[in-house]
């Protein structure tokens, strides 16, 4: 998802990542709306901690281990514990 490595994801980046399958959603879903959702200090990034409240508050029941495995797959730069 970090597509130039350094450390966090841009809205185009999201939007890169996200790709063919985010387009297979309902119509009405915006990725930019997505990212600021999960952007929560407005920075324009998303960093790791981001990204686990975000799924957290979701109840995707996913743990924070697995999300820093996922988060070191998706982006090189984080290390996997």
């Amino acid at each position: 998802m970090d597509l130039d490595g350094d450390g966090k994801i841009t809205l185009v980046e999201f939007k890169t990542y996200l790709g063919v399958p985010f387009k297979d959603l309902e119509s009405n879903v915006d990725p930019k709306v997505v990212f600021y959702t999960i952007d929560t200090d407005k920075d324009g990034f998303i960093q790791f901690q981001e990204l686990f409240a975000d799924l957290q508050k979701r109840n995707m029941g996913i743990t924070e281990k697995e999300v820093r495995v996922t988060h070191s797959w998706l982006m090189p730069w984080s290390a996997v514990l």
